[in-house]
């Protein structure tokens, strides 16, 4: 895929969770909360749901679209599902930017309400790294770019407006990460 370039003005993206339709809500709630749910009618939900929010992105007039992160129903849950060596800690707290809540209280107390805690899809519980970390969600990330693919084309965009990456290689604890000062290999749980 050759590289775009901004010659007659700057492309536009955007990066982060795009706001989901009911249905796919509804259907991921059910999913991820146990319920009984049918996996061929939640897939079939996600592909619409994938498929307008591209059309969506097109006549807002963004360039280089992407699935609005649709398939993903929070940070913690995307890493219990695509990533080994971590494990859920349902019952500790996060305390999550405290002097910022402090600061906005009556600001904070409706947005935990309603947009964090009481619009998520599941509950907001930490993980914590018990092992090594490798990438194990090579059949889900692949769901997502067919799903992307789908939709680029029905819309008629080339392959190359629209974002999506495939991990190259999985990370493990073997894997050294590296910065300009240091070199560390990840903690093996004890």
């Amino acid at each position: 895929m050759a590289l775009q370039q901004n010659t007659d003005r700057i492309q536009t993206t955007h990066i982060g969770s795009l706001p989901r339709p009911h249905r796919l809500l509804d259907a991921m709630k059910a999913k991820y909360s146990g319920q009984p749910h049918d996996p061929t009618a939640f897939q079939q939900a996600l592909r619409v749901a994938v498929a307008d929010v591209v059309r969506k992105q097109i006549d807002c007039g963004i360039d280089i679209v992407t699935d609005g992160e649709f398939s993903k129903p929070g940070f913690f849950t995307y890493i219990r599902e695509r990533l080994e060596g971590f494990e859920s800690r349902p019952n500790v707290k996060i305390k999550l930017f405290e002097q910022e809540v402090a600061a906005f209280p009556e600001y904070y107390e409706q947005y935990f309400k309603q947009a964090m805690m009481g619009g998520a899809i599941v509950s907001l519980g930490p993980v914590v790294c018990v092992g090594p970390v490798k990438y194990r969600g090579e059949r889900l990330v692949q769901i997502d770019i067919d799903n992307v693919k789908a939709a680029a084309a029905a819309a008629g965009l080339p392959t190359s407006m629209y974002f999506c990456r495939r991990p190259s290689r999985p990370v493990s604890a073997s894997t050294n990460i590296t910065s300009p000062t240091k070199t560390k290999t990840a903690p093996s749980a004890s």
